[in-house]
């Protein structure tokens, strides 16, 4: 079972994890599958590891969670994967469980525009030209290790190319914090969040340190900076929430107690016995018709990673979304025509103003005040299947941004179609002058 965001298994190839299997249990003399100080002073000797006892015991507290002064071999693995300061490999790994669903989305449009022949796979030397564009700061000896982990014969396909990318990348491991945390240890944890950040929602290293410094627990500023690093995904210096609580579970070891899906837990029970915000249930997999569906306010569901688009889909009204903080530009954006504007609250000089913006865009072609959307990517259709490159054309293979339709943002109304029944002498009249057939009267007195 994975230890936080810890998982030896994509750190170790399986050969290996056999041979530290096979070291640990000479050493497990009782053959109860855990050693104590003395034995792994033994093993890492005979490893080549030259530490004494006191160093010794020193690392066994940070991966003896229930402080028995022993370790299983699973916290070995992760005693060596901290040691040694080791990162995941990209052939082990699940791009999924790293990178988020939009960066998947963006990726898999650049390795269709990469992929002109649509043959499933682009070169390595693509990949590198690509991370390079996108200012990776990896080095080239990093890069051609992560890529060497995945490479066939100096081709990628799309799934190589997304495990490749998130480690390179130094993305880390998305996993759910309250499937390791009682309901009790969040309010902990949030007490002491808010507490040392003063309400702002986002910690420093100054409070970092002051925070671990209260609890007990001081650090060198070198250990800080290197949780920091481990931990700030957006590289902005701080960690916010959900960045801190992965953090404790890593230095607590924690192990996961419980597996969060619609389809295990009531998403309204979470929602009113364990306090669970609207982010965290999207963490946990559940999706807007899920909490509205739960009876939460519109203004918490905002709280989560959603649009105004998304909400205007799943059936909330105009005068619903305004009562939740959004404006009249962003809710017209989305689709919701003047009627329902008015009928929100909004006044007639606001929706004016709100149409000419928007019609100003539109005419100039700028399309980028709407919300844009993306078809799904399904990697599976990357494989060369001979039936479907016969029915694809060259142009088709790359999904292309495309955005709602114009009539879902603005007063449009289709032209009636043209009647079926005879024409007036009068209409057929005014066609003969507009065809020029015959000359129109003059209008002379």
């Amino acid at each position: 079972m994975p230890v936080a965001d810890i998982d030896y298994r994509e750190y170790f190839v399986p050969e290996r994890i056999e041979d530290l299997k096979e070291t640990f249990d000479s050493f497990d003399v009782s053959g109860d599958g855990r050693i104590g100080a003395d034995e792994l002073y033994g093993m890492f000797k005979k490893l080549g590891k030259n530490l004494t006892r006191t160093q010794i015991r020193e690392v066994m507290r940070e991966v003896d969670a229930d402080g028995s002064g022993e370790i299983e071999f699973e916290e070995l693995c992760i005693l060596e994967i901290k040691m040694a300061r080791l990162r995941p490999r990209a052939d082990l790994i699940h791009y999924e469980d790293y990178l988020a669903p939009r960066t998947v989305q963006k990726l898999a449009d650049m390795f269709d525009r990469i992929d002109g022949d649509s043959k499933g796979s682009i070169s390595v030397l693509d990949m590198k030209t690509l991370l390079e564009a996108q200012n990776c700061k990896a080095t080239d000896d990093e890069m051609d290790d992560v890529i060497g982990e995945v490479d066939r014969q100096g081709e990628l396909d799309f799934t190589s190319f997304a495990s490749a990318w998130a480690i390179v990348n130094k993305h880390r491991k998305r996993i759910n914090y309250r499937e390791f945390l009682s309901m009790e240890d969040v309010d902990e944890y949030k007490n002491v969040f808010d507490e040392a950040t003063l309400g702002s929602g986002y910690m420093a290293i100054t409070e970092l340190d002051a925070m671990f410094r209260k609890i007990g627990f001081p650090m060198k500023t070198k250990q800080l900076r290197s949780l920091l690093r481990d931990f700030d995904i957006d590289n902005s210096g701080e960690i916010d929430f959900e960045e801190f609580c992965v953090m404790m579970l890593r230095l607590k070891c924690a192990k996961q107690n419980r597996l969060i899906t619609p389809e295990t837990y009531d998403c309204r029970s979470l929602w009113l016995e364990e306090g669970f915000s609207a982010k965290e249930l999207q963490m946990s997999g559940y999706s807007i018709e899920h909490m509205k569906e739960a009876g939460i306010p519109v203004r918490q569901i905002l709280e989560a990673d959603v649009s105004a688009l998304e909400l205007r889909r799943c059936g909330f009204s105009a005068a619903e979304l305004r009562k939740a903080g959004l404006g009249a530009n962003e809710l017209r954006a989305c689709g919701y025509s003047l009627a329902e504007l008015r009928l929100a609250g909004f006044s007639h000089s606001v929706l004016t103003q709100t149409n000419k913006v928007l019609r100003s865009y539109i005419c100039r072609g700028n399309l980028s005040v709407l919300p844009q959307i993306c078809p799904k990517f399904d990697p599976a259709r990357m494989k060369k299947t001979p039936a479907l490159l016969k029915l694809w054309s060259e142009k088709s293979l790359a999904p292309k941004q495309v955005t709602p339709r114009i009539r879902d943002h603005t007063d449009y109304r289709p032209k009636a179609k043209a009647s079926n029944r005879p024409h007036t002498s009068y209409e057929q009249q005014s066609k003969a002058w507009d065809t020029g057939q015959v000359g129109r009267p003059s209008t002379a007195a």
